[in-house]
């Protein structure tokens, strides 16, 4: 009924350390969502939709570097009856964040903790970002968008509780418009291209 999506798992060397069937575990009608998460392990959204597209259920398994189920959410608690889904992430401190849309094109950012909770939504008032990059003290967007002559800009704002959306953001350096991986660590902003690494 459902596609199979496998995780495989190699180390450095290239050496097999496991193969997770998702399928097993946490069927999925589209492409599984990854993301890193604490202690080394591997946080899955798996999605569930109707044929009708009228509803969507979502499921987050957590399994370790041996492929073992460490933790499971059955079902997350979306709070609208369709929801798109755009990127997904985990923090460090064991929340997950799911970027999407709902049937009326409003975009938001759902904040689900371990424990399968509802945590907060936050709503994304200016443009759609592309990815979410996670940080200690809350979650950064990245948008490509266009400056007033159409050239191409990447914006970094701030999504926490107590502030919805940064400001103006924070406009990224030209080498950032066409990395092909950008995340966040320590005070940084790191984008890689395939010959180069940049911090900001």
């Amino acid at each position: 009924v459902y596609p199979d999506y496998t995780i495989h798992s190699c180390s450095y060397a290239c050496e097999s350390l496991s193969t997770i069937d998702l399928n097993a575990v946490a069927p999925s009608t589209d492409m599984p969502y990854i993301a890193a998460a604490a202690d080394d392990n591997i946080a899955v959204l798996s999605i569930i939709q109707d044929s009708l597209f009228s509803e969507i259920r979502g499921s987050i398994t957590v399994f370790n570097s041996k492929g073992e189920v460490e933790s499971r959410i059955e079902e997350v608690p979306f709070d609208q009856p369709t929801f798109f889904i755009l990127d997904f992430c985990a923090d460090g401190n064991g929340n997950y964040y799911i970027l999407g849309q709902s049937d009326d094109r409003t975009t938001s950012i759902l904040v689900v903790s371990a424990a399968g909770k509802r945590l907060a939504t936050y709503p994304i008032t200016d443009n759609c970002p592309d990815i979410m990059l996670p940080a200690p003290d809350g979650i950064y967007t990245y948008d490509r968008t266009t400056d007033d002559d159409g050239n191409p800009k990447g914006i970094v704002g701030f999504v926490s509780e107590s502030q919805a959306n940064l400001e103006e953001g924070i406009e990224l350096p030209e080498f950032f418009d066409t990395c092909t991986d950008i995340f966040i660590s320590g005070d940084y902003i790191y984008g890689s291209d395939r010959t180069t690494l940049q911090a900001y």
